[in-house]
């Protein structure tokens, strides 16, 4: 069995290939379109007996949404100092079945154990964001995007499957301030919109360098009566 190249996988044009040539040859480097070197080389440090193992924080998700005043602000808490302190944490009691969750699992594994034609019929499409395959930097580096950093630690015994969801408000909710923040002596800042034109207008206006929460911001003069808006699900 031969040994694959460096230079051979990096002028690679797509990471489906890649996944088909370590099928049979073993890689003897890391290619350079997996090689950062803008980033800080993180190594995990040796575990001894006097360091006491990381545990990620856990927010009950029952206690958030929980009727009990008591409860729910203490979880509230915890998941304002979480996100502010880890930025990552575990959500349990989220009321997804495990059953749920394990389909999911054994569906991707389903589909990379696929053969490549297989797959290919779900490769994206010029001009599209969604489907199989990889969206890489002008530079061919792989990564997620130049606004999303996403690092982790390989496992040199076992697989690791990371499966993103982007959480949004149903497209019947308006969007906006909260009304509890909202009186005579502080209006509003920024208007009242529907969840899907507030996303419309996102991808429409992305491009341009504005952030839309500039455009959703209430100008001097504008009137802010009725302007208190909300997310409601």
């Amino acid at each position: 069995m031969g040994s694959l190249g460096v230079e051979e996988i990096s002028n690679s044009n797509s990471v489906i290939s890649l996944q088909e040539f370590v099928k049979n040859k073993p890689i003897t480097s890391i290619p350079k379109h997996y090689f950062r070197q803008d980033l800080e080389y993180h190594q995990t440090p040796p575990s001894n007996g006097d360091v006491l193992p990381i545990t990620t924080p856990t927010i009950d998700m029952a206690r958030l949404v929980s009727g009990e005043d008591n409860h729910h602000h203490l979880e509230l808490d915890k998941l304002h100092s979480t996100c502010k302190d880890w930025g990552v944490f575990q959500l349990v009691n989220h009321g997804v079945k495990s059953s749920v969750v394990e389909k999911l699992k054994n569906e991707l594994e389903e589909f990379y154990n696929l053969p490549m034609e297989e797959r290919m019929k779900y490769k994206i499409k010029p001009g599209e964001h969604e489907g199989y395959g990889n969206i890489g930097r002008e530079d061919g580096k792989r990564d997620w995007a130049d606004s999303i950093e996403h690092k982790a630690t390989a496992n040199m015994v076992k697989e690791r499957m990371t499966v993103a969801f982007f959480v949004n408000p149903k497209f019947e909710a308006e969007v906006g301030p909260s009304p509890s923040l909202i009186n005579p002596k502080n209006p509003p800042l920024f208007k009242r919109v529907g969840m899907e034109q507030y996303v419309r207008d996102y991808f429409v206006r992305r491009p341009y360098g504005k952030t839309y929460l500039q455009h959703m911001r209430i100008e001097n003069g504008e009137d802010n009566v009725n302007k208190t808006s909300y997310i409601e699900n």
